[in-house]
């Protein structure tokens, strides 16, 4: 069943990677503080995975979505 690990492994990114957007659009938590809420160790990696799925930052993300 490795196609169903597979599954569940993309499903819980997508999950984190929505969550990490909603969080940085409607909290003041910092960057860090979400990406070790979301489970990351190392803030830059999590930083490079946002960018990567998402094509900015974490940080230029919530200047452009912030609930003000």
């Amino acid at each position: 069943t490795p196609i169903l690990l597979l599954s569940a492994e993309l499903h819980a990114r997508h999950h984190r990677h929505g969550l990490a957007r909603r969080l940085l659009a409607h909290s003041r938590l910092d960057i860090a503080e979400i990406a070790y809420a979301l489970g990351y160790t190392d803030v830059s990696y999590f930083g490079r995975l946002f960018r990567r799925r998402c094509g900015s930052s974490p940080g230029q993300f919530r200047a452009r979505h912030a609930a003000h």
